[in-house]
C-alpha cells in the first residue's frame, strides 16, 4: 500500500543514520573534509561514484546539508546536489537509492556492498561540473531546464521521471539568504533544502503520501489522456489527445507505461490502448497518427538504462526485480505484512 511504501522509505532512511550516516561516525572514520566552510564526504568510493555520476572529475567530495537545525545540517546529503536520494533532509517526491550512498557504506569499512541501485538517481547525471559549481538559476534562465524552472506551476517531471510535479516557487515570509536569491523579489524561492532552487515538487498529504507517483499514485484525468499508473510507468510532458477529443490541448505531466526496445534503442510509450515510438536521441513528437498535440520524448538512455534490461520505477521495485533476476541475491519479500529491513540489507549486502 501507499502508506507501507512511505513507512519503508522512512525506515530505510532512519536505519541508514543508525548504520553509517551520522556526522560523528563519519568524522571518526576520517570520511569528512571541510573546505570554505562546507563539509564534504570525501572518502574514496564516494568521490569515485560522484565523479562518475555527475561527470565531474574535479569533485573533492559530496557536500553535506548546511541548512536546518541539528537534526538536518551535517547529517544528510545537500539536496542541491543530491535531490531525490533518500538521504536528503526532508520528504521529496523522488525517493531513490544512489550509488553514491551505497559507496558511503563501503567506505565505512563495515559493509560489503553490491552497487545496484536501479539506476533511478538521475539528478545531475552526466551534466558535468557546472551542475556542482554553478547556480541553478542564472540571468539567462535555468541552468538545466529539465531540473530547474522559473515559471510557477509549470508542469514538470521529477529527475527519475517516476513522479509528476509542478514548478514550485514560494513567497517566503522574509527575504531568503542573498546567495540563494534567484528572482528580483528577495522573498521568492524554490525548494528550501535545495538552496531554494525551484524544482519539480508536489504536496504530500497525510492520507495520500504519493498522489503523483507514476507507480502507486492516482489519476484525475479523463480516459482521453491515456494516462496509465502502475508498473513500468514514467512521467512525460505531453499534450496528446485523440483527434476526436473535445478536451483542450495543453501540456501536462502525465504518466505513461513504457517498453524498452533494446534492439533499436527506442522507448515505446503506451498511451491508453495506442503506442508511440520515441527517437533514440529524444525530442518532440508532434501530431502522431491518431493524436493531436505533442509528446516530449527523453533520450533512450534516460529511461532504458537499467542493469540487465530491468525496467523499474521505484526504489523497492528496483531491488525486488533485481532479486528475481539474480541467482545469488537474497529473497526479498515485498508483502505488506513483512515490513522489515530486508530491502536495506539487499542494498548493502
Amino acid at each position: 500500500s501507499i502508506t507501507n511504501t512511505y513507512m519503508k522509505n522512512l525506515l530505510l532512511h532512519e536505519m541508514t543514520h543508525i548504520l553509517v550516516f551520522h556526522p560523528y561516525l563519519l568524522e571518526d572514520l576520517n570520511m569528512i573534509t571541510k573546505r570554505n566552510s562546507v563539509y564534504y564526504v570525501s572518502s574514496t568510493n564516494v568521490v569515485l561514484k560522484a565523479r562518475q555520476h555527475f561527470n565531474c572529475p574535479t569533485m573533492i567530495g559530496v557536500p553535506l546539508e548546511n541548512q536546518g537545525g541539528e537534526s538536518s545540517a551535517g547529517s544528510h546529503w545537500e539536496a542541491r546536489h543530491m535531490l531525490g536520494d533518500y538521504m536528503i533532509s526532508t520528504d521529496y517526491i523522488d525517493i531513490v537509492l544512489s550509488d553514491i550512498t551505497i559507496a558511503m557504506f563501503e567506505d565505512s569499512g563495515f559493509y560489503e556492498v553490491e552497487y545496484y541501485s536501479g539506476g533511478l538517481f538521475k539528478y545531475g547525471k552526466n551534466k558535468g561540473c557546472d551542475s556542482i559549481n554553478k547556480k541553478c538559476i542564472a540571468q539567462s534562465g535555468p541552468l538545466f531546464e529539465d531540473e530547474f524552472c522559473v515559471t510557477p506551476n509549470e508542469p514538470m517531471c521529477s529527475s527519475s521521471r517516476t513522479f509528476k510535479g509542478l514548478c514550485r516557487i514560494y513567497d517566503y515570509s522574509s527575504s531568503i539568504p542573498s546567495e540563494y536569491q534567484y528572482f528580483s523579489n528577495p522573498k521568492y524561492g524554490g525548494f528550501m533544502p535545495a538552496n531554494y532552487c525551484p524544482v519539480a515538487d508536489s504536496e504530500l498529504s497525510k492520507t495520500d503520501y504519493y498522489p503523483t507517483s507514476c507507480k502507486i499514485g492516482s489519476s484525475e484525468l479523463s480516459s482521453d489522456y491515456g494516462e496509465i499508473i502502475g508498473d513500468n510507468s514514467f512521467c512525460f510532458i505531453s499534450s496528446l489527445l485523440p483527434i476526436n477529443s473535445n478536451n483542450d490541448v495543453s501540456s501536462q505531466a502525465i504518466c505513461y507505461r513504457v517498453e524498452c526496445d533494446n534492439n533499436n534503442k527506442q522507448i515505446i510509450v503506451n498511451i491508453g490502448s495506442s503506442s508511440i515510438t520515441c527517437p533514440t536521441s529524444g525530442g518532440t513528437v508532434t501530431n502522431p497518427s491518431g493524436f493531436k498535440g505533442s509528446l516530449k520524448c527523453p533520450k533512450y538512455i534516460d529511461i532504458c538504462s537499467f542493469e540487465g534490461n530491468i525496467i523499474c520505477n521505484g526504489m523497492f521495485d528496483c531491488l525486488n526485480k533485481k532479486v528475481k533476476t539474480s541467482q545469488d541475491s537474497y529473497n526479498y519479500d515485498e508483502s505488506d505484512d513483512n515490513i522489515e529491513d530486508k530491502s536495506f540489507r539487499e542494498s548493502v549486502s
